[in-house]
């Protein structure tokens, strides 16, 4: 004798197995933290010129969120200067099938927050320049952002760029509650010029 299955009982069975994701659940698809190989952040001068970026390489995935090897560069910064950024994130360790984590972030935006903190005097990164989730009223994301370097910030050579992500277990609202797992905290190394 064949049992049935009730037609309700069944579709939800379909849509979670097509999900195959819980949105409250770590980053989808070798998302997590311990399968993420590189982190690098890309800052483009508004108005033109050439862009910065500064990478961080885990080649196994096995250390972050944890400090992997230093950065491949210092993100050298001018008075006055207005950067669009962006962070790119990836699993790379398999090499034919490389994950961009990034798109998994953005489609659980509504779980997930950058935060960026600068130990550069008059420089900062405005939340109200982050791209947004999808809650009603969106709330900040970040994978995004603009940072702004003041006409009069101190010249220095020996300040640092901490990009940090954050994970919640429910929706976040503005991403500034308790309830969240870090899962990235990198520190990227920072100058500023005349």
């Amino acid at each position: 004798m064949v049992s049935r299955i009730p037609a309700r009982s069944l579709l939800l069975a379909l849509l979670l197995a097509a999900c195959g994701d819980n949105p409250a659940g770590p980053i989808p698809g070798g998302g997590d933290p311990e399968n993420i190989s590189l982190v690098r952040v890309v800052l483009g001068p508004e108005g033109g010129g050439e862009a910065l970026e500064s990478t961080r390489v885990d080649p196994d995935g096995a250390q972050l969120p944890l400090p992997p090897g230093p950065a491949t560069a210092t993100l050298a910064l001018r008075q006055g200067v207005t950067y669009t950024g962006h962070v790119e994130i990836l699993n790379e360790l398999d090499p034919e099938a490389v994950v961009n984590v990034v798109e998994e972030i953005e489609a659980e935006a509504d779980f997930h927050r950058f935060f960026y903190t600068l130990s550069c005097p008059g420089v900062t990164v405005p939340v109200a320049s982050f791209n947004v989730d999808t809650q009603i009223p969106p709330a900040p994301l970040g994978t995004t952002f603009r940072l702004v370097v003041a006409a009069d910030a101190p010249p220095t050579g020996s300040c640092a760029l901490t990009i940090e992500l954050r994970h919640f277990e429910t929706n976040k609202g503005e991403g500034t509650g308790p309830n969240f797992e870090t899962d990235l905290a990198l520190e990227f190394p920072v100058s500023v010029s005349p």
